[in-house]
């Protein structure tokens, strides 16, 4: 999800003459971890708490090469 859903809106985006500062912040939010909203629920209704609380450790994680690896290519 980190990569996948802002890769395609990196390449997608510049084909609807979409101010490049424009397609830089949207690529750049859509490649931040959103699997937070999960945990919480997990919590609440205490079902598949170890899953969801390793799912966001794991994308918080991945998000440290992604989101920069993102930056650098919209830069």
């Amino acid at each position: 999800r980190n990569l996948i859903v802002p890769g395609i809106a990196l390449a997608a985006l510049p084909h609807f003459a979409v101010d490049p500062g424009m397609i830089r912040e949207a690529v750049l939010t859509l490649a931040l971890p959103s699997n937070a909203m999960c945990t919480i629920l997990a919590l609440r209704y205490r079902k598949a708490e170890s899953e969801m609380t390793s799912t966001l450790f794991l994308g918080n994680a991945v998000s440290v090469a992604t989101v920069g690896a993102f930056i650098w290519l919209t830069g």
